[in-house]
């Protein structure tokens, strides 16, 4: 819609509905922006000629303030949120994916929702595709020339030592070399040093909240790709779980290599300062949960000093021996490869979905990453169901399995109910998820929201919001990298708060200090309260959060609106971006011809802005003469314009 006619419809919905006292009807979704327009009376919107359907009553401060209250008067009186997470800590931590320690808290976590859940049950997956593993003895010591206890931590999935194993460290400081080493291999224990780095004299680890003034440029961020704040990986979900199995497929290789060579060990160093362990599935040796792909030979991290004396003894050409130790318990636990859902009834089909990944990384206790996450979602979940209030939507609270290794649990529930991240098939439980709130970005206060493009979801929660004056703001940035974001490839509004990062990927994040002392209560116990309050306003919204349009998988060949791009035929993808589906960098792909590349959408009469990502690349349309091409003024250059007509 250009701007004069939503001007002229605007005016004209304003005196409709001011000429007779009300504001009563209003446009289902419907993807255009007619969706923010009301009316007084009942009939068909004049712009997309959908059926005006009754609006929701304006929500008033007393309305909302009185909400919160009610959840602020239930949470001091039964709030439990500092004993659940401490002992989700320190009694069921680390909970890796597998790990005894996963299935034991799973059961622990159900005992607690029981009074407050109408029902409880479990996604089961890949029990029979995904290892067991847990450490059950673990010790690293530098013998000679001098003794020192190593501190370190193995690197999940891999190999036992089968009892203690000394051997000669052999510095390897490139990998492109290593197959040269075949034959001094045999016994030694490999020092990875390719991707080493010193820590600064100066390196510092800061605690730090974000300003009013950072937030605020995120709120007035027009350009929803562009990072202000948070975490942004600039690739569609299909591509991020395709990448980590490309790069276990070609790790195996070199791996193998060094088993069948006679290598004992691998020590790798870590990435973080003052003997900060940090462990996952980057650096070398990846994590190799799937039976189906190998499991490399002892494999561990090490303090980056440790590393560096190591290196700098052998280079001096002094003999460096170690002595390490490994025991994994690696019996199959089914129970460990499992979500938990939990569910308080409402009274529609639809329901508002809430969740954080239970599992964590084994070197610290999961505290901060997603221990957090969990006690809030469960404390949230407790505050709802003693609301008193009916909840017109469902609310269910998922814990997912595997997130860690790249959403295993929540991939696996989206494959088996709700579509296909690959055709972009629906199931029909996809329209039943009115929201999915995600929370996975540490352990500091919320003070927002990350939209993913949803424009108009902003103009929808900003007034609920407004009882939380400080922790209002709403970016239409995208945040991606867990699992919110394959609900979003579904067209699920499915959103990340945003959290203040204290020192988490600073010092906690996947490693051996994301423990409860760098978790702040105070900060969760509000996390929860803001958590609950929002979800009780979507789940007795008269309407369901819009969704996004032209965001799909696979390339529209049907529609009245065509977009052409000659030549490219050496491009492996290409995608339509623009003002049309709010620049959705990957959900409006095209279909290759003999001559180029095609889509087609039914866009309404109206200006639109558009360009093209070519395998990754920003490209303005060809087509469009030199004199032409221009920008939008909120972040977008190299613009052509389709023009619809009515």
């Amino acid at each position: 819609m250009d701007l004069l006619r939503w001007l002229c419809l605007a005016i004209w919905s304003f005196w409709s509905a001011f000429l007779l006292g009300q504001s009563a009807f209003v446009c289902p979704p419907c993807g255009l922006d007619c969706d923010t327009l009301h009316f007084a009376e009942a009939g068909d919107c004049p712009e997309c000629a959908m059926t005006l359907i009754q609006a929701p009553p304006d929500t008033t401060p007393s309305e909302s303030s009185d909400l919160l209250q009610q959840l602020a008067a239930i949470q001091k009186e039964k709030g439990n949120i500092q004993s659940f997470h401490t002992t989700l800590s320190d009694r069921y931590g680390p909970r890796l994916l597998g790990s005894a320690t996963y299935a034991e808290a799973l059961k622990w976590i159900a005992v607690q929702l029981d009074d407050a859940a109408d029902s409880i049950w479990y996604h089961d997956y890949g029990a029979e595709r995904y290892r067991s593993w847990s450490v059950e003895r673990l010790s690293g010591e530098l013998l000679s020339p001098v003794y020192q206890t190593l501190s370190l931590i193995p690197r999940a999935y891999c190999r036992g030592t089968g009892g203690e194993i000394k051997g000669d460290v052999l510095v390897i400081d490139s990998l492109s070399q290593l197959r040269n080493w075949e034959d001094s291999l045999a016994g030694k224990v490999l020092l990875l040093m390719h991707n080493y780095r010193s820590p600064a004299v100066e390196a510092t680890i800061q605690s730090r909240r974000f300003t009013d003034e950072e937030l605020q440029t995120a709120a007035d961020n027009p350009d929803p790709n562009h990072l202000v704040l948070g975490y942004l990986a600039r690739r569609p979900i299909r591509d991020a779980i395709r990448n980590q199995m490309l790069r276990r497929i070609d790790r195996a290789s070199l791996l193998d290599f060094c088993r069948k060579a006679g290598a004992l060990a691998i020590l790798e160093p870590s990435d973080y300062p003052y003997g900060i362990l940090h462990v996952d599935a980057q650096g070398t040796v990846p994590s190799y949960f799937d039976k189906n792909t190998g499991q490399p030979l002892p494999s561990f991290i090490i303090a980056n000093e440790q590393a560096g004396r190591i290196r700098r003894l052998a280079q001096a050409g002094e003999k460096v021996r170690v002595r390490l130790q490994l025991e994994v318990d690696t019996t199959d636990y089914p129970a460990a490869h499992r979500n938990l859902i939990a569910e308080i009834k409402g009274d529609s089909e639809e329901y508002i979905a809430i969740g954080a990944h239970l599992d964590s990384w084994h070197a610290g206790t999961g505290a901060a990453d997603n221990g957090a996450g969990v006690a809030i979602m469960v404390e949230a979940f407790k505050l709802l169901a003693q609301l008193d209030m009916p909840l017109e939507r469902s609310v269910r609270l998922f814990l997912w399995a595997g997130e860690e290794q790249v959403f295993r649990g929540s991939a696996s529930y989206v494959a088996d109910h709700l579509g296909d991240l690959y055709t972009g098939a629906r199931q029909p439980e996809q329209r039943q998820m009115a929201t999915y709130l995600n929370l996975d970005n540490g352990a500091g206060r919320i003070r927002g929201l990350y939209l993913n493009g949803q424009s108009r979801v902003k103009e929808i929660l900003e007034p609920w919001l407004d009882v939380f004056p400080n922790d209002n703001y709403l970016t239409i940035q995208y945040s991606n990298q867990t699992d919110h974001e394959l609900f979003d490839a579904l067209s699920i509004p499915s959103f990340q708060f945003i959290q203040d990062p204290l020192q988490y990927m600073q010092a906690v994040h996947h490693t051996s200090v994301d423990v409860p002392e760098y978790v702040p209560i105070e900060d969760l116990v509000f996390n929860a309260r803001y958590v609950a309050f929002l979800v009780a306003k979507l789940a007795n919204a008269k309407q369901p959060l819009p969704r996004k349009k032209w965001n799909r998988p696979v390339p529209s060949t049907a529609g009245k609106t065509l977009f052409e791009l000659a030549g490219y035929p050496d491009a492996k993808e290409i995608y339509l971006v623009g003002s049309f589906n709010n620049w959705n960098l990957f959900g409006t792909p095209m279909a290759k011809t003999e001559n180029g590349w095609f889509c087609r959408l039914n866009l309404p009469p109206g200006e639109y802005d558009y360009k093209f990502i070519i395998d990754g690349y920003w490209t303005a349309d060809p087509a469009t003469p030199g004199d032409e091409i221009y920008s939008d003024g909120k972040g977008h250059g190299g613009l052509s314009k389709k023009v619809v007509a009515q």
